[in-house]
């Protein structure tokens, strides 16, 4: 089973395995947080972002992501978008985001999968022609979609 964790019905971090599991409750001690079993395929989309979820009155809420724009929303309720990069410069930046959470996280933690994916992260240049763009889905799909392992951050314990 996979899993995701919410706090304060917000999404907080998933699981693929138990394994993961455990590395998120042993680190986030304390934090109050509402675990749910998923199925696989729901951590998928979880994982590269082709869908958000939330949690209302105790139950998993899964939304589908869409293209557009914010004025396409109505008042009341933001849809959620499609993650993706429209250049080399949004790709550095998430990149660069995800290094500094992982390197918070490896200064107390000796973790090699973890690592391994730092150092993927460090080695990886954006292709900046822009024929390449846009990108869908999350920095983990995309970079998995170019053949280098990669993990959502969410998935860091």
């Amino acid at each position: 089973m996979a899993y995701l964790f919410f706090r304060d019905n917000e999404l907080f971090r998933i699981a693929k395995d138990d394994s993961e599991k455990t590395k998120i409750l042993n680190i986030c001690a304390g934090e109050n947080l509402v675990e749910k079993e998923i199925t696989a395929d729901q951590f998928n989309k979880c994982d590269y972002e082709s869908h958000r979820y939330t949690l209302v009155e105790d139950q998993v809420v899964e939304t589908i992501c869409i293209d557009g724009t914010t004025a396409d929303d109505t008042i009341r309720t933001p849809l959620a978008r499609k993650s993706g990069f429209n250049n080399a410069d949004e790709m550095n930046r998430a990149i660069e985001a995800d290094l500094a959470r992982i390197n918070q996280y490896l200064t107390n933690n000796t973790d090699t999968q973890w690592q391994a994916y730092k150092d993927a992260l460090l080695a990886y240049t954006p292709s900046t022609n822009s024929a390449d763009y846009p990108k869908e889905g999350s920095l983990s799909k995309v970079l998995t979609d170019e053949g280098i392992t990669a993990y959502n951050i969410l998935r860091l314990p």
